[in-house]
């Protein structure tokens, strides 16, 4: 939370699901100010990120070891460009 994140965008899928979970209730009852974007996978988690940051909106994900495989594509990318995430 003092993170300041403005948008989260995560797929809950274990072992992180509990994080996921726990940042969807704070983000519903209004404890955190951010957007929770539930999106279809991995790999789209990380292409929410990094249009967030693409516009200067901070931007958080949760992933597993088995997940990070799914978005590796995307790290690449994001690094590339310099992205803050």
């Amino acid at each position: 939370m003092l993170s300041r994140v403005q948008v989260i965008c995560a797929y809950p899928i274990t072992p992180q699901t509990h994080i996921v979970e726990k940042l969807s209730d704070l983000c519903s009852t209004g404890e955190m100010q951010a957007k929770f974007l539930k999106v279809e996978s991995e790999h789209s988690a990380m292409a929410g990120c990094i249009g967030a940051s693409a516009v200067g909106i901070r931007a958080f994900t949760a992933s597993s070891s088995q997940g990070l495989a799914l978005m590796h594509e995307l790290l690449h990318w994001a690094a590339e460009h310099a992205f803050p995430l």
